[in-house]
């Protein structure tokens, strides 16, 4: 469809600025409901639709057909009732309807047109405006020529106009120059429209366009102000009425809002936690499974803590024996001997054969330098309990640094090095999500919340964010969800395959080292390596390991940035994916 002329847009310009001259536009709000004895006299306000017949061919009266719903043998409206309808021809350039609003124009307004498009006009172009007077120029806002066609201009249509069927078509176009679509109350697209064809004079056309693109339809209502409403008062509006574009048809259910955006995980990246040591890979929290998950790229382990008869704590997830050893019977019932005397592996496999219940003690030493270590702890509290947790804190050489513990009961350790806080992780969401109840939480010893998947909110995550406090969520086995909640921001996943999530983590490391740097880059340069340029562009900077104080913010991202040679040859790669774009 052509532009307009250079000459009669600046034309257009000098007469639209000469308005907004002259002084603030009127409060204009005008209504045509097609009835009454002068159906193109306004129904709301004080003002006049006229036949635009610039040749005197007298052709309105005769080619206008005025009627109800009924009457011409349309559908009904959405809300029933009875109401006016003017039928309209599609019209040659010397033919329109012109709306004189009173005023001396707009730029900013919003339209609607209570419409039904024959199905006989289905597929063709319907010009709904025209700006140009002398309309000698392209419309300027139409339903496309395409079965069910949606509603725009310049090649940006939206929604659809299903045929026999009243539709509430509105727009505003704002005073910075967008055009927004709606149908039905539904916002259907936006588009540019600061040229100046889309101001208004003292006057403008419907159902015109200088190029036969129009088709013959039914307008029940059309509303003009001089303001552009907003999308939620346009949305009240809904679908067709009865009784004119003012009042409210069938609306549509408000929109969701919009979800909040994620917030990026406290130290630069998700970090990978094994359930029970090394999840589904190796007989759970035996050391077998701890190595495990460290071969296959834990940051962090989680493991379960029972007390023995004699008062040491093990690494042990059921109360009996029955399921993961050669055993039977409650755990609490044997003395550490009698523990370790267990086949703990066979149950998984003969590879693992003879593997040990290993002591707290025991997995601290191991864990300790490589991750910090949640503890899941099984036994009600009691001060045998806490002195044996205490003991193996001590005999480890482990910090509070290096230990989160997920409570199962009560109070579960005298530590002062923990505060002597009942919990250091939530298990669910606090229904007070302030910064003040968040901030009161955390000066109780509360570093951040473990929670269940299909518990936790964007909403959440960011609310601990923004307090510098942890998240984590378990047990999480798929890599799809894996890459949502990444996605989300959380701080850590617990897993059962925590080789399948350091696939994500690591797409890009070529050498297996658990750091994504230069290196790589250099492997994918040579060829064969199997990652993509967009693996490592995505997963630059991640390394294995995390600061020591999880807890806090003020220390994160130490372990996720490049080294100096990674971000030369980062800088490289991406000079070269522009030039290659710059050449296409």
């Amino acid at each position: 469809m052509p532009r307009r002329p250079l000459a009669q847009i600046t034309a257009l310009f000098i007469g639209a600025a000469l308005a907004i001259a002259a002084g603030p536009a009127q409060a204009v709000d005008l209504t045509w409901n097609f009835d009454g004895a002068t159906p193109l006299a306004a129904s709301i306000g004080s003002a006049t639709i006229q036949y635009y017949d610039p040749l005197s061919t007298n052709w309105g009266p005769g080619a206008t057909q005025f009627g109800t719903a009924a009457s011409l043998g349309l559908p009904a409206f959405p809300s029933g009732g009875s109401g006016g309808v003017m039928r309209f021809p599609a019209a040659t350039p010397t033919q329109g309807y012109q709306v004189f609003p009173g005023g001396s124009g707009a730029t900013a307004y919003t339209m609607f047109w209570d419409f039904l498009s024959p199905a006989a006009s289905d597929g063709k172009w319907r010009g709904l405006l025209q700006t140009n007077l002398a309309n000698d120029d392209d419309g300027d806002f139409f339903i496309q020529n395409s079965a069910s066609g949606g509603v725009g201009i310049n090649g940006s249509y939206q929604g659809a106009i299903v045929p026999n069927t009243w539709n509430r078509i509105a727009i505003t176009r704002s005073a910075t120059g967008t055009l927004t679509k709606f149908i039905n109350g539904a916002l259907v697209g936006t588009q540019p429209a600061d040229d100046e064809r889309f101001d208004l004079a003292s006057s403008f056309y419907l159902f015109a366009d200088d190029g036969n693109e129009t088709a013959a339809g039914y307008v029940s209502s059309f509303r003009y102000v001089d303001s552009a409403l907003t999308n939620e008062q346009v949305r009240l509006l809904g679908n067709v009425s009865a009784a004119g574009a003012t009042v409210a048809g069938p609306t549509i259910p408000a929109p969701p809002p919009e979800p909040p955006a994620p917030t990026p995980p406290l130290f630069g990246r998700t970090q990978i936690m094994g359930h029970r040591g090394g999840g589904t890979l190796a007989p759970e929290n035996t050391m077998a499974a701890f190595a495990k998950g460290y071969e296959v790229g834990n940051d962090l382990f989680e493991l379960d803590v029972h007390l023995t008869a004699d008062g040491h704590a093990v690494v042990f997830h059921d109360d009996t024996l029955d399921r993961t050893t050669n055993g039977s019977g409650p755990i609490a019932n044997l003395t550490l001997a009698q523990v370790k005397a267990l086949d703990a592996g066979s149950w998984y496999g003969a590879q693992y054969a003879g593997e040990k219940v290993p002591t707290l003690t025991e997995v601290l030493q191991y864990t300790v330098g490589k991750g910090r270590t949640i503890l899941d702890v099984k036994v009600a509290a009691n001060q045998a309990f806490r002195d044996a947790v205490d003991d193996a804190i001590f005999a480890s050489g482990a910090t509070a640094d290096d230990i989160w513990i997920w409570p199962s009961s009560g109070q579960y350790t005298s530590d002062p090095r923990f505060g002597n806080s009942e919990i250091q992780l939530l298990t669910a969401v606090p229904s007070n999500l302030s910064d003040a109840n968040l901030q009161a939480l955390k000066a109780s010893g509360i570093d951040g919340l473990s929670i269940g998947d299909g518990s936790i909110t964007q909403e959440a995550i960011n609310a601990f964010h923004r307090n510098g406090m942890w998240v984590d969520v378990f047990t999480v086995n798929t890599p799809a969800r894996m890459e949502q909640l990444i996605a989300m921001g959380v701080d850590s996943i617990e897993t059962d395959r925590p080789d399948l999530m350091a696939d994500i983590i690591y797409a890009g490391d070529a050498n297996g080292d658990f750091k994504v740097d230069g290196a790589d880059f250099l492997a994918w340069q040579r060829g064969g390596s199997g990652i993509t340029l967009a693996d490592w562009k995505n997963t630059f900077g991640h390394a294995r390991g995390i600061p020591a104080n999880a807890a806090s913010a003020t220390t994160a991202a130490s372990t996720s940035i490049p080294e100096p040679a990674g971000a030369f040859l980062a800088i490289i790669a991406t000079i070269g994916c522009v030039l290659r774009q710059r050449r296409t």
